[in-house]
């Protein structure tokens, strides 16, 4: 049981708690799968598509313009930024601008907003925007929050309906008419635009935005339709795409050839000079890109862009020349559907220099004015004649009014570079990339695919690759890259769809197949043997020239041969091992690794390689078993590195056991080399032949490709086995026969005794055997009597065969041993019985007589043998296979029915019906006609095809009669079943229609359905599958249509097609479409209901759900219901393979069965399944009151209310709420009559998952009769126990009463005292924070931030403080060889190779402790902070290699960076320090500290603390806590000074029980609060004087003769209350040196002052620094302390305290005790009063508002590593964000307030700061802990706020995640204005000095690491670092001390290194 205090301490952090926070997940449309991230269409009714994208170069956020929308989502996960509803608006067609109700009277309707056109203009930060509506207009948006409209076109600009195609794009316009960009405008001109432009530029400032740039009386910036071009579609030209290149802006259009309707469409490039205010340069010229005659004249889209090195060699270009890539389709010839495409597209390439060439030249042959060539725009008014001039080109390259307006006919004509005839997925969209040399084009198709190209030449391009990314939706044409081309956006009408350009890691972990798969972006990385792109292999430091293999140029390593490739487990070897293109380091060790199927692995020991490796092979114990019936183990052989597991280069291995076969021939026949041991009869390995078969014969095997024979028997042919049987091995149950069989390679030199070995079950028996002939052996007689039932089944049974031989002269080799003759065709006895063979006289008589000897023995009436029949001479008793059986039956036949014209196929069967087919050709007769037989089986089934019926009209019925014989009866049988010649009758059928993808079951109804054998039921060409018929009705299965209308029924019986009396038609619909689904969601175990929106479900009969797996694996839901047309209600399958066992989120694809046809395929949420809370016990209900609340997890996150199903006792439980954790139901009003139990059962159902909750109770909760009485009976006995307890108890109850009455009175006491300390306690808790706000002096200053360089030196060197050598200057001779040695060494640490290297060496040496790695990495930081670029290129990759090094040792990763055991963990935590400095200062987290540090101080200061112990009581920490009562007074006194600084006294607030000490520390504060902590006086330095009357002085000192000395050896401290000042007494300070009583008393007081000096002092001071003059004049403060420390606290002898002993635990002798724990709750009175100030300060160091990069980029990077090492645990990532920065950075500065602040170091308060950090670290901390009664009480003080603070830390890691990336370049940006910022703030030349030491300690070890490294050895780096060494260890040059060098002469290590050159 908690104690009273513990357990208040506990409850009370709940009390004081008012707020609740509740965290919600957001839920979105972004998910990711196969590494692509798609944001889905939120509109749920699918007509609001996605229409157009644009990318911000800047900030690559991505803007998707929709129907009725915008959004603004952000690059890195495409979460929404922003989403604005743009539609639907009341609009009119007829208005010019709706929203001005004056001028427009026509009625007006809600009208989608169609997104016509979306550029960006980044430079201003405007987003352009144009729609449909209000006639097509155009608006700009504010970049950053696209819901601000900035400005709107006043005029149209686009068409206002929904098809017409707009094109913009921002470029340069007229220089002398604007200096910002303009806005090109290339719309399609609508039926009812009158006055809209074709191509036009418009302003873009916000105060013209739209305007026409120059609008001019006779041109300007636009060309617009002839007047009798416009009207309804007269003359169209579709805008395809535009963009700026060089001097010219240019569109691609779509247009007719000429103005006539009949003129075939062509692809064109229209351009205008940029410069160019009239459109005078405005030139069209035809785009044509053909291939093998075939026109592709459909321009789609277009991209331009640089080719790679490759493709620009064979266009004859610099990789710097544009190229523009198109898009074509090849249309209809037929003028009119000459706008549609034929199914064939193409990829054409046009480079810029040629387009530029054929403009040139149509614009030149104008201007010559060749004869009868006009300017043919007559669209454009210019079809005039060219004019003649002599303008050279540069004075009419951007145009003149002579010739405007051009339309030339020599076309741009280019050969297609690739061609695809697929018309169900034609190209629609194209971008291009480049990597290394190749260009890769990225192709969208029509029908959701896109392929990946590789760009060979202008004629050539090899599809590689090729992506199925959506469904029935088209790719739209504004793909678009990522700014570092590692990812591709694409667009789609539902999907915006973020891809990796490759997935190099995806392809194979195999090189042959990484290269096979030829993606330019991916190579084999021989350094890490992954299949990676190049940049990630040069990663690893350093790598090798071939370390990266790509598809074009190299070749993989390659096992070439192994000797042996094979070898028998059992034995030992080695293995010569041949590997081709590998490049190693010459004595580089590998391994063989032995991979097994199994998964277990071998790995042979490491040896050199020199071309080719030797290894041995594992021992078999260390190798898994062959399987059963197998021969060998297949292994994979890989040659490995040393060390690693990943492969070099594999092969097949084989570890094979002979001794596994068991016969000779199996074993000479083995694929493995096995030899034979006839005597032995065992099979051995060749190598082991020689030893295990000595002196015997041997078979060699047939394997002599490894092994050539030894032995003149080679080969399964030569093995001693039986060829063939000599008798027949046919014999009658219960016979006696003697066996023979022939043989071969029988040797009787070594072979004889032979015996017959006849095997029948588990019996064995042998019989001696004799070689009748060379090649004969016969048995002695057996009789075959099997047993048991074995021979009542087939009538037969086999004995198995085998002769046994018995080796001669061979005493070495065991006699027990069987040796077989080989048995290879496993020969057998066949014992048989006739009765059981042939139940019938037909069976008997056709069994074969060659092996069976039976015949009927009519007499038995059953099939025997010969001997077995009496009187088997009478004729009629007994018939041979020669004769006929008599009395045929026909037991059966179908069909019953059969069509009127023949032709049904109709299937007898009976008994006896002859033997031939011969017996049965003409005998068989249906209804009077004959039959013809076209399938027989003797005896028993007749197949015939009927005649045609003698009777027409009419239906003819009659018997089946099958005639064996016409001379007897006997041979005779007939049915007594009648067969119908009918002609059916088909008079109705339902449904009438269906979709195209057939399915549909469709019923016939009519008459005699069922005649026939085979039926045809067909729609037009459709075939209908027959699933089941009857007489009256038929249904069948229509197949699918290519093509939609009505198809007429033909129905065909045995062939015979009907003829129907009315036609009958089936209409083949579109197929049903799906828009959404809702929700879009489900749980593992499936069963929840969706809703399904789409159209044409009516049409549907088995429509259901499906979810696809990996590899296709499917599952498949119930059927739906279908509402209407529109809406049907599917219940979700079981999530098919793994995903079913997540307990995660996922996605999985779903598509819908609609009656066999699989259609839209999507994606749909996995949410986590739900799960109940089991109850214990039965839950009472009352009938018809009580509601039952069950308690789970996930209960609602996809389930619905009608989705659950809660059953009590069977009967339903209705729903009455559903959360997250809880449901809640109305249980039935009377108890459930079938619940079988005594309490029915609670049985829940979510979807399919079910669940058994527990029982319910419907009894009431009294008690039972029967447990009543039991309970009397218990209380008696309880009674008469408690009489005997009370007769024994009354002899000691006078003891007892008297003890209880005395404790009772001390209780009450304690309870007295106890009450009055709380209701203290609870007064100070309600001390208002305000009141001490306002109780602050007047002039408080703001936080007093040291400067960049002390926040620096403190937070690096906390030790050195401002003493550091890195704040001085190094004082050397400038000639002397320190500073040419320091400048190179500085020179070295800016080579990344040798600084890595000194890094890796120096960690790797087990004396390099941690505060060397601490002290290291601070000096490198300081010398790297001038380059902090370089800095933080280098701390990434040490985190890297620390990361690797903790994932590879498998450390544990969540205690990474959680402290400095690493320079690299050092150097992170130096980076945060100086990056986040003007981050501290600018924002309030800096200032937030510093107010909690000062709410601290000043709210210890209201009550008292010890001195010595530093207790207090107020305090956050327990270990800190004032465990005592005291009696103080608070007193207000004077401070007058001696000097002029104040002209008036200071009030300062004191407490009677203050040393002194303490008073002059509260004195100085209030004094000289406005100066610098390093400028002011410390309290041992100043001297108290008090006055008293008019000229009495009394110096106050903490020891003097009047102290008290107590009992104990005791001596106490003097305070105010030891001097009896009194309230508002004057006080002065004075400087020691100006103290007359100084002075006097200095010889006799030095002794007792010194030793009580020391650093406990609650205001520690140190040495002032050099700064402003000092106020109180005087010598320079000492460094002494003022209080002696607990060691030290003694007087003359006298151990010295001041409220509390320090050996006690509470209060002195003198005072009353109290219950220790009783003072916690003063605890919680501090946490309550400074609740806001830890409160605000937390929120601001996790507000995610103001994020400083370096924090951004830090974590973004811990990202990405953990995602590269395949961390998946978000905790890792968490813990790692958290140790770097929380941890490592906050708590230090929490602690150390100093460090940032001008303050003294807080001793006093640490205790304080303590707990405030470790409350940090808690909320930092995903681990959630129990708290009990023994936890500390930090962690229970701030119990209930911990959730509080751990979702702010939660949401900073989460927004910060999801903020726009940092790209290196903008990263480097502010890295290197750090630099310049605070370049110069340390000497640099201290620092290496410093760093120098370590250098000269490992300088060994540094220089053999730099000679074993390749890039070290090219750059020179182990000589330069020799001469270095050299040079500073010279002794012409002496080295200097360390610590006292100087660089002299004035010489500032503080500037710039000066070059070499310089010096």
């Amino acid at each position: 049981m908690l104690k009273f205090p513990q357990f208040f301490l506990l409850l009370l952090p709940l009390l004081l708690s008012n707020r609740v926070l509740a965290a919600a997940k957001n839920s979105n449309n972004v998910y990711s799968i196969d590494d692509n991230l798609v944001f889905e269409n939120p509109s749920q009714n699918g007509q609001e598509v996605f229409e157009k994208m644009a990318i911000d170069p800047s900030t690559t956020r991505v803007f998707v313009g929709a129907v009725n929308g915008l959004y603004d989502l952000t690059s890195d996960d495409l979460t929404v930024r922003r989403h604005v509803q743009t539609g639907p608006q009341d609009d009119s067609p007829l208005c010019r601008d709706a929203r001005n109700r004056e001028d427009c009277r026509h009625q007006l309707s809600r009208t989608n907003s169609h997104t016509k056109a979306l550029a960006v203009y980044d430079k201003s930060s405007k987003l352009i925007e144009c729609s449909n509506l209000y006639q097509g207009r155009c608006r700009l948006r504010n970049l950053h929050n696209i819901s601000e409209v900035i400005s709107e076109a006043i005029e149209p600009r686009v068409s206002n309906d929904t098809s017409s195609s707009v094109v913009i794009f921002v470029g340069q316009g007229p220089a002398n008419l604007t200096t910002d960009p303009v806005l090109y405008v290339g719309a399609t001109i609508g039926s009812g635009d009158h006055d809209r432009m074709s191509v036009s530029s418009l302003f873009l400032r916000p105060q013209k935005a739209f305007e026409i740039v120059f609008p001019g009386l006779y041109g300007g910036t636009h060309v617009s339709l002839d007047y009798r071009s416009r009207g309804y579609y007269k003359y169209q030209i579709d805008y395809i795409n535009g963009f700026e290149s060089g001097d010219y802006a240019y569109f691609v259009t779509r247009q007719r050839k000429t103005i006539h309707d009949d003129s075939p469409i062509q692809s064109r490039l229209a351009r205008v000079c940029t410069g160019d205010k009239n459109y005078h340069s405005y030139t069209e010229v035809p785009l044509e890109c053909t291939r093998n005659g075939v026109d592709f004249n459909l321009v789609q889209d277009v991209y331009v862009t640089r080719a790679g090195y490759e493709l620009a060699k064979s266009l004859d270009i610099s990789v710097s020349d544009p190229v523009l890539y198109g898009i074509f389709w090849e249309g209809d010839k037929n003028s009119y559907r000459s706008a549609d495409a034929t199914g064939k597209s193409a990829i054409c390439i046009f480079t810029m220099k040629e387009v530029e060439l054929a403009f040139k030249q149509n614009i030149m042959k104008c201007y010559k004015g060749t004869s009868g060539l006009k300017k043919n725009l007559p669209w454009f008014s210019s079809n005039d004649d060219c004019r003649f001039t002599t303008l050279p080109w540069e004075g009419i390259k951007c145009g003149k009014d002579v010739n405007s307006k051009i339309g030339g006919d020599t076309p741009i004509a280019t050969s297609a570079t690739y061609v695809t005839d697929d018309s169900a997925q034609l190209l629609t969209s194209i971008a291009i990339n480049t990597t290394r040399s190749s260009t890769v084009a990225f192709v969208g198709t029509q029908g959701g695919k896109l392929h990946k190209l590789l760009i060979e030449s202008k004629r050539s391009a090899e599809r590689y690759a090729t992506e199925l990314l959506t469904d029935n939706e088209p790719i739209l044409a504004d793909m678009e890259f990522s700014g570092d081309g590692k990812h591709i956006y694409i667009l789609t009408p539902s999907k915006v769809i973020k891809m990796p350009t490759s997935r190099c890691e995806t392809l194979s972990s195999q090189c042959d197949t990484c290269l096979s798969s030829r993606d330019p972006f991916c190579g084999w990385c021989v350094s890490n043997n992954h299949c990676t792109q190049e940049e990630s292999c040069e990663r690893e430091v350093p790598h090798t020239s071939r370390g990266w293999l790509d598809f074009q140029n190299s070749k993989c390593p390659r096992i070439r041969s192994v000797k042996p490739d094979q070898i028998q487990i059992n034995t030992a070897d080695y293995l010569n091992v041949t590997i081709e293109n590998l490049q190693a380091p010459k004595g580089r060790r590998m391994q063989c690794l032995f991979q097994f199927p199994t998964g277990d692995s071998v790995v042979s020991d490491p040896m050199p390689f020199d071309g080719s490796l030797k290894c041995a092979t594992p021992p078999m114990n260390r190798l898994p078993r062959i399987a059963t019936n197998e021969y060998h183990l297949a292994a994979k052989l890989v040659v490995v590195s040393d060390g690693s597991k990943l492969p070099l280069a594999t092969t097949n291995f084989s570890f094979y056991d002979c001794n596994r076969y068991t016969s000779c021939s199996t074993c000479s026949a083995s694929q493995f080399p096995c030899d034979w041991c006839l005597e032995s009869n065992e099979c051995v390995a060749g190598k082991l032949t020689e030893d295990k078969c000595r002196k015997q014969h041997i078979v060699n095997g047939l394997n002599v490709s490894l092994r050539d024979g030894s032995s003149i028997r080679k080969g399964p042919s030569k093995c001693p086995h039986i060829v063939a049987p000599v008798s027949k091995m046919s014999v009658a149950t219960g016979e006696r026969r003697n066996i023979s069989v022939k043989v071969e390679n029988v040797d009787p030199s070594f072979m004889g005794d032979f015996k017959c070995e006849f095997r029948y079950g588990t019996v064995t028996h042998e019989k001696i055997a004799m070689r009748t002939s060379e090649d004969t052996i016969t048995c002695d007689e057996m009789l075959f009597e099997p047993y048991g039932t074995s021979l009542l089944g087939s009538g037969s049974t086999p004995y198995g065969f085998n002769v046994i031989w018995t080796a001669l002269g061979a005493p070495q080799v065991k006699k027990s041993i069987n040796r077989f003759l080989d048995n290879v065709d496993q020969l057998s006895i066949d014992v048989y019985s006739c009765e059981n063979l042939a139940p019938n006289c037909g069976k008997c008589l056709t069994l074969d007589s060659e092996k069976y000897d039976c015949g009927w023995c009519s007499h038995l009436d059953k099939c025997t043998r010969p001997h077995q029949c009496p009187n088997r001479n009478l004729a009629e008793n007994w018939l041979n296979s020669s004769q006929l059986c008599p009395n045929p039956q026909i037991e059966d036949f179908k069909p019953r029915k059969g069509s009127i014209f023949g032709g049904t196929r109709v299937t007898i069967t009976g008994i006896n019906l002859g033997r031939h087919v011969a017996d049965v050709e003409k005998a068989v007769q249906i209804a009077n006609v004959p039959c013809e037989v076209v399938e027989y089986v003797p005896s028993s089934k007749i197949v015939c095809l009927t005649g045609k019926s003698t009777i027409k009209g009419s239906n003819e019925r009659g018997v089946v009669a099958v005639t064996l014989r016409h001379d007897s009866l006997k041979f005779f049988a007939v049915t007594s079943e009648k067969f119908s010649y009918v002609e059916p009758v088909v008079s109705s059928m339902k449904p009438v229609k269906g979709p195209r993808s057939g399915g549909t079951d469709v019923v016939l109804t009519g008459i005699d359905l069922d005649t026939g054998s085979e039926i045809m039921v067909k729609f037009g060409q459709i075939e209908c599958k027959v699933l089941e018929r009857t007489s009256e009705w038929l249904k069948c299965r229509m197949g699918p249509s290519e093509e939609g209308g009505q198809f007429p029924l033909h129905i065909a019986f045995d062939g015979q097609l009907q003829n129907l009396p009315i036609a009958i038609y089936f209409e083949f619909t579109s197929d049903p479409s799906v828009q959404s689904i809702a929700p879009n969601k489900t749980i593992p175990s499936g069963g929840i209901t969706v809703d399904v929106y789409g159209q044409g479900f009516t049409l549907l009969q088995r429509p259901r759900m499906v979810f696809v797996g990996l590899g296709n694996d499917k599952s498949y839901g119930p059927l739906c219901s279908i509402i209407d047309d529109q809406l049907m209600k599917c219940a979700t399958p079981t999530v098919p393979g793994a995903a079913r066992d997540t307990q995660v989120e996922k996605i999985t694809d779903y598509a819908f069965d609609f009656d066999g046809a699989e259609l839209y395929r999507s994606k749909i949420k996995i949410m986590p399944p739900p799960s109940f809370e089991m109850l214990n016990e039965p839950r009472f209900v009352r009938p018809g009151d009580d509601f039952l609340t069950l308690n789970g997890n996930n209960l609602n996150l996809a389930a619905s209310e009608r989705d659950i199903d809660v059953k009590v006792g069977g009967e339903s439980c209705p729903l009455t709420a559903l959360a997250n954790k809880i449901l809640t139901c109305q249980p039935p009003v009377k108890k459930p009559q079938g619940a079988g139990k005594l309490n029915p059962e609670i049985v829940v159902t979510v979807g399919n998952a079910s669940f058994s909750v527990g029982e319910v109770s419907y009894d009431s909760p009294g008690l039972s009769s029967s447990l009543l009485l039991a309970i009397l009976i218990f209380i008696i006995a309880m009674i008469g126990l408690i009489i005997c307890l009370i007769v024994l108890y009354r002899r000691k109850s006078n003891t007892h009463q008297r003890q209880m009455k005395y404790l009772k009175t001390q209780m009450d006491t304690i309870e007295m005292k106890v009450a009055t300390e709380c209701k203290e306690a609870f007064a100070e808790l309600q001390t208002s924070l305000n009141q001490y706000t306002a109780d602050l002096p007047l002039g408080t200053p703001t936080a007093p931030f040291l400067e960049y360089k002390d926040y620096c030196a403190r937070v690096l060197f906390p030790n050195g403080g401002k003493n550091h050598p890195v704040l001085k200057n190094l004082e050397v001779d400038t000639h002397k060889a320190e500073v040419t040695g320091l400048r190179e060494f500085h020179k070295l640490l800016m080579n990344k190779t040798f600084l890595l290297t000194m890094v890796r060496t120096m960690e790797s040496n087990k004396y390099f402790v941690g505060k060397d790695r601490v002290y290291v990495g601070s000096l490198l930081m300081v010398v790297l902070q001038e380059k902090m670029g370089y800095c933080t290129e280098m701390l990434k990759q040490l985190l890297r290699e620390l990361i690797e090094k903790t994932v590879e040792k498998k450390f544990q990763p969540k205690i990474l960076f959680r402290r400095s055991e690493s320079i690299a963990e050092r150097m992170l935590a130096a980076w945060f320090t100086f990056l986040l400095h003007d981050h501290l200062k600018t924002f309030d987290a800096g200032k937030k500290l510093y107010e909690l540090f000062w709410g601290i101080k000043q709210q210890m200061e209201k009550g008292p603390q010890d001195a010595l112990t530093l207790e207090a009581r107020y305090s956050l920490s327990e270990e800190k806590l004032l465990r005592a009562t005291f009696e103080y007074k608070e007193l207000t006194v004077f401070v007058n000074s001696t000097d002029s600084v104040y002209q008036q006294d200071i009030p300062v607030r004191v407490l009677d029980c203050d040393t002194i000490t303490q008073v002059k520390e509260k004195c100085l504060d209030s004094k000289y609060r406005g100066y610098r902590f390093a400028d002011r006086p410390g309290p041992s330095e100043m001297e108290l004087e008090w006055k008293t009357g008019l000229n009495g002085k009394m110096t106050l000192q903490d020891i003097d003769s009047s102290s008290r000395i107590e009992g104990g050896n005791w001596k106490r401290l003097n305070t105010l209350a030891h001097y009896n000042v009194p309230n508002n007494a004057i006080l002065t300070l004075t400087s020691k040196s100006n103290s007359l009583y100084n002075l006097v008393n200095f010889s006799t007081c030095s002794n007792k002052t010194t030793s009580i000096l020391s650093d406990k002092s609650s205001l520690s001071m140190k040495t002032a620094g050099v700064g402003s003059p000092k106020p109180w004049g005087g010598a320079p403060p000492s460094v002494t302390a003022d209080h002696a420390s607990s060691s030290n606290d003694t007087d003359n002898g006298y151990k010295l305290y001041h409220l509390v002993k320090p050996t006690e635990h509470g209060p002195t002798d003198s005072q009353e005790k109290m219950v220790t724990e009783i003072y916690l709750t003063r605890l919680l009175m501090m946490k309550g009063t400074l609740a806001k100030f830890i409160t605000s300060l937390l929120e601001n160091i996790f507000s995610a508002a103001n994020v400083p990069p370096c924090i951004k980029y830090m974590f973004d990077f811990m990202d990405e590593q953990a995602r590269e090492h395949g961390i998946i645990d978000p905790e890792v990532v968490h813990a790692w964000k958290s140790n770097a920065l929380p941890l490592r950075f906050w708590v230090n500065l929490i602690k150390n307030p100093h460090f940032l602040f001008d303050i003294q170091k807080p001793t006093k308060i640490e205790g304080c700061l303590s707990v405030v950090a470790q409350t940090l670290m808690d909320a930092c901390s995903t681990q959630d802990h129990q708290l009990t009664k023994d936890s500390p009480s930090s962690k229970l003080l701030f119990a209930k706020d911990m959730y509080q603070y751990r979702d702010l830390v939660d949401s900073y890691y989460t927004e910060i995640s999801m903020a726009p990336r940092i790209d290196d370049a903008t990263m480097g940006a502010n890295l290197s204005a750090e630099s310049r910022q605070h370049n110069g703030e340390f000497h640099v030349f201290s620092a290496l000095n410093e760093l120098y030491k370590y250098l000269d300690q490992y300088k060994e070890s540094i220089i053999d690491a730099l000679e074993a490294n390749e890039h070290a050895q090219a750059s020179r780096l182990p000589g330069r670092l020799q001469d270095l060494l050299a040079l500073m260890e010279s002794d012409y040059y002496r080295a200097t001390d360390y610590e006292s060098s100087t660089l002299g002469l004035g010489y500032n290590s503080n500037s710039r290194l000066m070059p070499r050159d310089r010096l």
